[in-house]
């Protein structure tokens, strides 16, 4: 069960929150367990004072140190990870919401007010996190929407096909939904989806999806590089798989490390000057490092070896030895929280961060070229016999454990 605390001046503003459906499904199922816990009950004195005008002078007050503090040592165990709802922490998204449910069995959210929070709390903070770029009176409401995203992650409080589909699970928005009556003031019902054809079904919402992110959210299409163009490559892909391939999957469908194993089979001449400062699982490794620290603020985007050995399906000796090529290039740097391997980390320096961006140019203008020359149509058929190497290579890979 996930236990989550939230730490607030205003705990009346929750009555409504706790009754709400998605919480009283979490405790009922047994999956969460929301806590209300008032700051104030942890202050001293008779007047329970838990704020004080700031340091230098200014406008409003400023809650105090010991309170928080105070409520956090109360329930803080080896398990606890503390989060500062605030307008200056990290942008939430879909993302951070899923992995806070799959990997903490303990939050505390602290919700600020007034004027701000005495900045010596922060080292009792794993995490700032902001919903938007504006200000409200408290971190009541933001605190909400945390718990209300996370909870409809655990397993039970929701259809698994309803969190599926749901909108930025791709950085893309959800498609347009319809329901009874097939026609009403004049507005019908797109005969596409009256059709019975699943196939066309599923076409047609991906591509209302771009059309709806490319209209409403086009900074969701640049959070990896990815113009609107390259969505409508893929929705033409898509098409011509559909009709000949029977939806086979093409080119932007696959994962940079499975393209680059199959290109290296096909023309390893072509492909060499890619590497000129680095080999294939070099670069790779350097790819999933940095991907890590954008992805994952939770842990501060560490790279474990253990993690990196398994998404490599390499042992830890030959990671281990892979790392530390990548530090003497000055590409990564090592680091440690614990003992042994377990708690070895590496982090991209910017070096290394500069080099990805410039095989990734590179990159591009290649799969463009291949395209152009080739056709779209021939690189999808290319693309799926090449798909029978998969389990071979994946073979390899498991015998060189």
């Amino acid at each position: 069960m996930l236990n989550i605390d939230i730490l607030t001046v205003a705990p009346t503003d929750f009555t409504g929150f706790l009754s709400s459906h998605i919480v009283q499904r979490a405790e009922k199922e047994k999956t969460a367990r929301i806590n209300i816990v008032d700051i104030r009950n942890f202050a001293n004195g008779c007047y329970r004072k838990i704020d004080d005008s700031p340091y230098g002078g200014g406008a409003g007050m400023i809650l105090r140190y010991e309170p928080i503090v105070n409520a956090l040592n109360s329930l803080r165990t080896e398990n606890t990870y503390t989060i500062m709802m605030t307008p200056s922490g990290y942008p939430y998204n879909q993302n951070i919401a899923r992995r806070l449910a799959e990997n903490l069995n303990h939050i505390v959210l602290i919700c600020g007010h007034y004027e701000g929070i005495d900045e010596r709390v922060m080292h009792h903070v794993d995490l700032k996190l902001s919903i938007g770029d504006y200000v409200l009176t408290g971190g009541e409401l933001p605190s909400m929407i945390v718990a209300d995203t996370i909870l409809r992650q655990l397993n039970g409080n929701i259809k698994s096909a309803s969190l599926e589909e749901e909108s930025f699970n791709e950085n893309l928005l959800e498609y347009p939904q319809y329901t009874r009556p097939k026609e009403i003031d004049g507005y019908e019902v797109p005969e596409v989806l009256l059709s019975g054809n699943h196939q066309e079904i599923k076409t047609w919402r991906y591509e209302q999806s771009i059309i709806m992110t490319t209209k409403f959210r086009p900074d969701l299409l640049k959070k990896n590089n990815i113009q609107s163009g390259y969505y409508k490559t893929k929705i033409r892909s898509n098409k011509m798989a559909s009709k000949e391939q029977n939806n086979k999957f093409d080119i932007s469908s696959l994962s940079n490390e499975l393209i680059y194993r199959r290109f290296m089979l096909i023309n390893n001449n072509e492909l060499s000057h890619f590497f000129s400062e680095m080999t294939i699982p070099e670069y790779i490794a350097l790819n999933l490092i940095l991907k890590n620290e954008k992805n994952d603020p939770i842990y501060g985007g560490k790279t474990y070896l253990s993690d990196l050995a398994e998404s490599l399906h390499r042992p830890m000796r030959y990671v281990s030895k892979l790392s530390r090529t990548l530090q003497d290039k000055g590409l990564v740097i090592w680091k440690h929280d614990g003992d042994g391997e377990q708690g070895t980390y590496v982090m991209i320096t910017d070096d290394g961060k500069a080099l990805i961006e410039k095989h990734q140019k590179t990159t591009q203008a290649f799969y463009g070229h291949v395209v152009e020359k080739f056709g779209q149509q021939n690189m999808i058929k290319l693309l799926d016999l090449m798909k029978q190497l998969d389990t071979v290579i994946t073979s390899e890979l498991e015998g060189e454990k």
